[in-house]
């Protein structure tokens, strides 16, 4: 399974504000408990407008013997999340500065939005407001005004945008929740300087009144809190996931910008069933270790399959000196130590080891169950997974009398679609073959096809072919 992991883009030191440094220096502790698995970082998908993210994942960087301080961050299905528990107030505040440090926009004063996923605990509605996020100003040695702030009520039945005007705080928003404590949602705030919509999940829920915008000479001094206000109180009652802020203003990008409508869908379409299985349970964990025991399963660090009888697999180690692995060639690689038994449903059950190679480069697999007698590239081939050098991929229900084929990260004409993906599955594409406004490259990413207006295909991304393997029943163990 391939891994990957956020960068920040922007610095941990926050000026005019409070130092978020405390949170990731305070937040690492030396200990010899382990805390509950979370599964691996959910690759990003293409956002137009993107300014800022903030994903979480800082324990991923920490040192051998360090810990994450529960009480900033928790096990998530995407790495780590934001912990601001109802149980741990007063707690140091998550800030994010409306200007980086290089003078480009994290948030945008005037037009954007602003997503998270949100999982509320049991402590919330039991008679404190919960604070979301809370835009402030605050200039040295002075006290912080609030510009606005995103809250679920006292009681946990509602959420209201609530904006300062000239004669004190009134409502822009509001609207009513059923949240259930454990469960993943995704909030959406889309703003301008005239109205401002709320969205939960891939719905808008209210409508109101803009926010003001944010002078050019206060932007220095104003920052966003995640999860509190700026003082550590009034917490969200539960975990904070996958921020994100986001310009709708078209001269802030060359091309796509973000669209609400369009973007929320998309993104709780591809991104709610990972969040619906939560961290790695106990449970998992045990299923994992008894089927490795047994040896059902498929796993990395350099190692090969062979055949056993009865229909099972077991694993070999690979020899480093061998020269199967790590060629340190990007596109000297190709496809060995293939396996096939009987499937459960049907069909067959395939592993496939990819061999040379290198680290960290991504080949794909594709597959065709149709030699023909012309070109290979018009054989009807279907973009199946990828995985890394010296990976054994294992294929469930395959067809019978398939052939497989490996691609490189090759992409000679740098369009976003890689050789093998344009040359076996969609040759020939533009920038915007269909003319819908969204470039080939990310409907490809999203699943569709670049060719029809609307549909969701089969569609995903793939590289420059290699190596094609064919499979027939003298393979089986």
């Amino acid at each position: 399974m391939k891994t990957y992991s956020h960068r920040r883009t922007t610095p941990l030191k926050v000026t005019s504000l409070v130092s978020r440094c405390a949170v990731a220096a305070g937040g690492l502790l030396l200990s010899a408990a382990v805390l509950a698995a979370p599964r691996q970082p959910w690759p990003p998908l293409p956002d137009g407008g993107l300014l800022h993210k903030e994903s979480f994942d800082e324990p991923f960087w920490v040192g051998s013997g360090q810990w994450p301080d529960p009480s900033v961050w928790a096990e998530s299905w995407s790495g780590y999340a934001l912990n601001r528990s109802s149980q741990q107030v007063p707690v140091t505040p998550w800030v994010v500065p409306m200007l980086a440090t290089n003078g480009n926009w994290n948030l945008d004063p005037q037009r954007g939005a602003l997503r998270m996923w949100y999982q509320p605990d049991s402590g919330l509605g039991n008679g404190n407001p919960a604070t979301l996020l809370t835009l402030v100003s605050s200039a040295p040695n002075s006290a912080a005004a609030v510009w606005w702030s995103l809250v679920v009520s006292a009681d946990g039945q509602s959420v209201a945008l609530t904006c300062e005007a000239v004669n004190g705080p009134s409502t822009c928003l509001s609207a009513s929740v059923a949240f259930e404590a454990g469960t993943w949602y995704l909030l959406t705030l889309a703003y301008t300087e005239t109205n401002s919509v709320l969205f939960l999940d891939d719905q808008p829920i209210a409508a109101g009144y803009g926010l003001a915008t944010v002078p050019a000479q206060v932007a220095p001094l104003t920052s966003l809190v995640i999860g509190s206000r700026l003082a550590g109180d009034l917490v969200a009652c539960g975990q904070i996931e996958e921020f994100a802020a986001f310009t709708s203003r078209a001269e802030e990008q060359s091309a796509w910008v973000f669209d609400p409508i369009w973007s929320v869908a998309h993104h709780y379409a591809v991104y709610s069933p990972h969040a619906a299985l939560g961290q790695v349970s106990d449970a998992e964990v045990a299923a994992e270790e008894q089927a490795a025991e047994e040896q059902l399963t498929v796993s990395r660090a350099g190692r090969f399959l062979a055949p056993m009888e009865n229909n099972s697999v077991t694993l070999l180690e690979l020899d480093p000196e061998s020269g199967c692995c790590g060629t340190n060639s990007v596109y000297d690689v190709w496809l060995t130590n293939i396996v096939v038994w009987p499937g459960e449903e049907s069909g067959w059950n395939t592993a496939l080891a990819i061999g040379g190679g290198t680290n960290g480069a991504v080949y794909d697999v594709f597959r065709t169950t149709a030699i023909l007698a012309d070109s290979i590239t018009n054989w009807p081939w279907v973009w199946l997974t990828n995985a890394y050098a010296c990976d054994t991929v294992t294929l469930t229900n395959e067809p019978d009398g398939a052939f497989y084929i490996l691609g490189t990260p090759l992409d000679s004409d740098a369009d976003g679609i890689p050789d093998a993906y344009a040359a076996l599955v969609h040759d020939g594409l533009g920038p915007d073959s269909n003319g819908n406004g969204v470039p080939d490259w990310l409907e490809v990413v999203m699943g569709y096809d670049p060719r029809q207006t609307n549909g969701l295909g089969n569609t995903q991304p793939g590289y420059s072919l290699f190596l094609a393997q064919p499979r027939n029943s003298s393979h089986l163990p």
